[in-house]
C-alpha cells in the first residue's frame, strides 16, 4: 500500500505542476488574479494532505506568475499565500480526477480512503 501511496504522489505532483503552468501561463488580462487564487486554492488542498511541498509550489506559482505582466508582485505574493492558506482548510482534491496508470492496472478511488482516484478539472 505505502508503495501505491508513493506512485500516487509522484503522479499527482507531476499533474499538478503541469496544472499550474498551463493555467496561470494561460490566463489573460482581467482573470489572471481569480485564476492565480484558484490555482492557489488547488495547490493548498494538496499540500493539506501531504502530496506536495508548499515552498517549491509557491515559488512555481510566484515563478510563473511574474513572466506575466503584473501590476503588483506583492498582490500577486498576497494572492497566492491567501489562495494556499484558504485552500488547506478546505477540501477541493476529492473532487478532481486524475488518471494513474501502473503495470496496465488503473487505480480510480477515492484519496479520502487511502488510494487512488482520477483529479484535474478543466
Amino acid at each position: 500500500n505505502s508503495l501505491l501511496n508513493c506512485v500516487f504522489n509522484i503522479k499527482a505532483k507531476k499533474y499538478l505542476r503541469k496544472y499550474v503552468i498551463r493555467k496561470i501561463s494561460n490566463s489573460i488580462d482581467g482573470t489572471k488574479a481569480n485564476i492565480l487564487f484558484k490555482v492557489a486554492l488547488h495547490v493548498g488542498d494538496f499540500i493539506s494532505k501531504g502530496i506536495v511541498d508548499e515552498a517549491e509550489f509557491f515559488e512555481l506559482m510566484k515563478d510563473e506568475i511574474f513572466k506575466k505582466n503584473i501590476n503588483s508582485e506583492i498582490v500577486a505574493i498576497n494572492t497566492i499565500n491567501n489562495g494556499i492558506s484558504k485552500g488547506k482548510t478546505s477540501s477541493f482534491l476529492k473532487a478532481y480526477v486524475i488518471s494513474l496508470n501502473y503495470e496496465e492496472n488503473c487505480f480510480q478511488k477515492n484519496y479520502e480512503s487511502n488510494t487512488f482516484f482520477k483529479i484535474f478539472t478543466h
